[in-house]
């Protein structure tokens, strides 16, 4: 019985970083991709606003 319990209690545990981590991840990307979107439209500089998005997935996995 106290197993199960357990059990129990680390797989929500883990529910519940992964949540967190989740939205961690969506809130960090989506500052990022908001500040390069402004920074396209003051500079209207394309490539610049291409190279910017290349940067997203070690943002993502800095998370």
């Amino acid at each position: 019985m106290e197993n199960q319990k357990r059990n129990l209690v680390i797989s929500t545990m883990f529910q519940q970083a992964g949540h967190a981590t989740g939205i961690a991840l969506g809130w960090g990307l989506g500052i990022a991709l908001i500040t390069y979107l402004l920074g396209l439209i003051i500079s209207h500089n394309l490539e610049s606003f291409l190279v910017s998005l290349q940067a997203l997935p070690s943002i993502a996995s800095s998370f």
